[in-house]
């Protein structure tokens, strides 16, 4: 029976992958979700964005929580980079009260993005919807780089530039807190979102940090905690394969196809929660 799949997360589960090899998509990486969606009867709803953060990757299952025609056997994400800043939309209209309408339907969140190009076989591209936010502009931002997404960002004008860049400082030197704020959204993906959706989620990359709070020992964030109950692995991606990961990788974080084809085999799909669902 075929199962229905979501993804979620960042550039490293993202359908088409953005890496440090040039400006835009990188179409010559066949992600862990191509593999997926060529060796197994799914279909996939891919929402993963490059370069975003956790607060993102709540606004998605948050919307999925929220709209009641979407049923998902499985919903796959990974923890973005903990440095990452927020995810918060801008008011692009003048009327007010219809703004507030829009945002409360759920169904006007996100929209179709175009596939093509890549697979040989039309019968693939039939399983597979990739989203992008819209019609609101989503913001995110992330070290001294300002990403405006969505299908109005033209719209955003230079006040709430100047706003974002702003913002941008005012993280920059509150970084503890910006962390801390992810490390909360992390504990409400687990012991919220995991407990009311078929929900499983993993981690990339290491982000070491100072902070008091218990998700810190040594100084650096304790993922043996947080990968309790519903992520799998102890160890992030990168530490799993350290060993071979240089031949896997086609920048310092991203997976090239064999990478990606590793970590599906490997990593994601030794989970017993997504393997049990995707076999049964």
């Amino acid at each position: 029976m075929t199962k229905k799949i979501a993804v979620v997360g960042c550039s490293f589960s993202a359908f088409w992958q953005g890496d440090d090899t040039g400006p835009g998509l990188n179409f010559d990486i066949k992600t862990w979700s191509h593999h997926l969606l060529e060796n197994y009867d799914v279909t996939i709803d891919s929402f993963a964005q490059c370069g975003t953060s956790m607060g993102y990757l709540n606004y998605c299952i948050n919307w999925i929580n929220n709209n009641p025609d979407l049923e998902y056997d499985l919903i796959i994400g990974n923890i973005p980079p903990l440095s990452r800043d927020w995810y918060f939309g801008f008011n692009t209209e003048t009327d007010e009260i219809e703004e507030y309408k829009k945002i409360h339907n759920t169904n006007s969140w996100f929209s179709l993005a175009p596939v093509n190009g890549f697979f040989k076989s039309a019968q693939v591209y039939e399983r597979i919807k990739v989203y992008d936010i819209d019609p609101m502009i989503i913001c995110h931002s992330h070290k001294e780089v300002v990403d405006v997404q969505g299908a109005n960002k033209h719209m955003l004008g230079q006040e709430e530039r100047d706003y974002l860049n702003e913002f941008t400082k005012h993280t920059q030197n509150n970084a503890i807190l910006n962390l801390r704020k992810n490390l909360q959204y992390v504990q409400t993906a687990r012991e919220y979102y995991a407990k009311i959706l078929p929900f499983t989620f993993w981690h990339h990359v290491r982000s070491a940090f100072t902070d008091p709070e218990e998700w810190v020992k040594d100084g650096k964030v304790d993922y043996g905690k947080i990968s309790r109950h519903n992520i799998m692995h102890k160890q992030c991606a990168k530490d799993f394969f350290k060993k071979d990961h240089k031949k896997y990788l086609i920048d310092i974080a991203h997976f090239n196809t064999r990478g990606h084809e590793q970590l599906l085999e490997k990593y994601i799909l030794t989970d017993n929660k997504i393997n049990s669902i995707l076999n049964e």
